[in-house]
């Protein structure tokens, strides 16, 4: 299977796959929300690995329609209001992979999803770039986060850390973008708990 974004797609999987396994998190059979999942090649990959129940959330009106039609995705979901939109099932694993520093008010969505779309072991899994190493070119991106930032928010909106690391980017370097032979992606997965002790003092 090969078409535009699919290798990448697949290697993000890769990492994901490792890190749930690393974490002895079980996800078979379990449903997966995909926050951007544009034309829904991680959640194949999801779908086929650990026979999950996947749900494409995007934009993207032809990409949906690719995931649903081509690919076998469960279930569509156009975007509304990302901060608001719930779905008919609770879920157990939503993933938000180059989402995540895209959002305006990540700590508004961390409250939404926890309260109102996870269900109650539910787990999140973030892919970031990673500030030390990433440009700052890219005017979509409303934050970038360290290791110790997206801890922290995601700590102080009741997610606890089950694994947090920074691993190289995908595909050929390119020397003449400023730090691209070296550039990092964070990998982190939480899950929901609101009784963790959170230190409120900012990182600095």
């Amino acid at each position: 299977l090969k078409f535009d974004q699919t290798g990448i797609s697949f290697q993000r999987f890769y990492y994901f796959n490792k890190i749930i396994d690393k974490s002895n998190l079980t996800i078979n059979q379990k449903t997966i929300l995909d926050y951007g999942a544009y034309q829904g090649a991680f959640l194949f990959a999801c779908k086929k690995y650990y026979n999950a129940i996947t749900i494409a959330y995007d934009y993207n009106e032809e990409g949906l329609k690719f995931a649903k039609n081509y690919l076998g995705i469960d279930k569509v979901f156009k975007t509304q209001d990302i901060y608001s939109d719930v779905f008919s099932e609770k879920i157990n694993i939503c993933t938000l992979i180059h989402v995540f520093e895209h959002l305006g008010d990540p700590n508004k969505f961390l409250k939404h999803i926890r309260d109102n779309v996870l269900d109650e072991n539910g787990s999140i899994y973030i892919e970031v770039p990673d500030i030390k190493t990433s440009h700052y070119s890219d005017p979509t991106h409303c934050f970038t986060y360290s290791q110790e930032s997206l801890r922290y928010v995601l700590e102080k909106n009741g997610f606890e850390i089950m694994y947090i690391n920074n691993h190289k980017i995908f595909g050929k370097t390119n020397k003449s973008i400023p730090r691209r032979n070296f550039q990092h992606n964070i990998h982190c997965l939480a899950r929901k708990n609101s009784n963790i002790s959170f230190n409120e003092f900012p990182n600095q």
